[in-house]
């Protein structure tokens, strides 16, 4: 919905893209449920990748706030070593070492990614598109993609590489952004 979101344990601050305004979405949620990994916006609910409860949770946006968090899953899972998480329908949660499990409507489903070498040991962040997946692993100084069956495609390194923080993508105009220390480099994306 063109917004960007900044989660800031016990609300979120919200930019709207299209007019600049900053608003706060306080969350209603117990101190038990507060190691947070992950937090995607998808169809007007809000998910939270949960690390210590092996959940995650869905919220409603009610007002000026996030309210009634429900149990996603349909289990706790293990997620202590999740390093990031994206929706496009399924929930696809990173870990360190670059496995994904995949969730459709609360339950595991069978995926892998195929095996790369160097293989994945520090992943940082996901974002799944509408056909790859990408992968930042910043101790590799690299941007890994892959198909969304899990074949693997490529990789974006470079020797500037040598803070990696971020990325996004933006699809439209077939563009990669990186963030490198205080430096943003963008290429184009390929198939």
């Amino acid at each position: 919905d063109n917004n960007i979101y900044y989660f800031n344990s016990g609300n979120i601050i919200a930019l709207d893209g299209k007019s600049d305004a900053l608003s706060v979405l306080n969350i209603e949620f117990t101190a038990a449920q507060r190691s947070i990994i992950g937090l995607k916006q998808y169809n007007n609910r809000y998910y939270f990748a949960d690390a210590a409860n092996g959940q995650i949770f869905r919220f409603t946006k009610n007002g000026g706030k996030l309210t009634n968090p429900a149990a996603w899953l349909n289990g706790r899972e293990d997620l202590s070593s999740a390093a990031g998480m994206d929706i496009d329908g399924s929930v696809y949660v990173l870990n360190k070492n670059g496995t994904i499990f995949k969730y459709a409507k609360g339950a595991k489903e069978e995926f892998s990614l195929s095996e790369i070498e160097p293989a994945i040991s520090q992943a940082s962040k996901l974002i799944v598109s509408p056909e790859q997946i990408y992968i930042l692993e910043p101790a590799a100084k690299r941007l890994i993609v892959f198909e969304k069956s899990g074949k693997f495609i490529g990789q974006y390194t470079s020797e500037k590489f040598t803070d990696l923080k971020d990325f996004t993508l933006d699809e439209k105009n077939k563009k990669i952004y990186v963030l490198n220390g205080a430096a943003v480099y963008s290429f184009g994306i390929t198939n």
